[in-house]
């Protein structure tokens, strides 16, 4: 999909906004980043890594003690993201809790998502709760409770540029229905990864 910046106002389709604000969100090890940049560049927006940013200018509520990390205050987060001009993707799974026009949640299978965290070297513990969270739709029920345009798309077996073309699709209003609604159910997956030792 060639795309430039001057793509961006065909693509809100019937959101009828001319800036677009697009959140990429999902469980960590989802792919969210790649996807980000990849969305970034070719719709020639402005790409915020919400973890960084919240990082850099301190938008912290407490310390999570048990997981040794901090939690990010979300409405200091909304409004200094707020503050943000022109059109922008910001990427992370704390993203969908920003004031955003779409969000796009990627889903992964349970049994790839273990794979994946477990090449980062993350504990038994953290894999165990992030595929827990994905099993249970934790990014996607929040996120609805956040914006009404929600779609989540399987990233499963798929690669960056194919993802990329689905999500952009999703973004100028094209398939919609086929995203919109929580089809993507991981139980059966949950289950077979629980058999396994986490």
């Amino acid at each position: 999909m060639n795309c430039s910046k001057n793509f961006i106002n065909p693509c809100v389709g019937d959101l009828g906004k001319k800036v677009l604000r697009v959140a990429i969100t999902g469980t960590p090890g989802t792919g969210k980043s790649t996807l980000s940049k990849i969305i970034s560049n070719k719709m020639g927006c402005l790409l915020v890594d919400v973890n960084e940013f919240a990082k850099k200018r301190g938008l912290f509520a407490e310390k999570d003690v048990k997981r040794g990390s901090w939690i990010v205050d979300e409405k200091k987060l909304k409004k200094e993201t707020d503050a943000i001009k022109g059109n922008i993707v910001l990427d992370g799974h704390m993203s969908h809790f920003c004031r955003v026009d779409i969000v796009i949640v990627l889903r992964l299978n349970p049994a790839e998502l273990k794979k994946r965290l477990s090449l980062r070297g993350w504990s038994a513990n953290k894999i165990k709760e992030n595929v827990e969270a994905e099993a249970l739709d934790v990014c996607f029920l929040e996120a609805r409770k956040k914006c009404k345009n929600v779609f989540e798309i399987d990233a499963t077996g798929k690669s960056p540029n194919a993802l990329a073309k689905e999500a952009i699709a999703v973004i100028c209003g094209r398939n919609r229905e086929k995203y919109a609604q929580n089809r993507i159910n991981w139980s059966f997956e949950f289950v077979s990864v629980l058999r396994e030792s986490i």
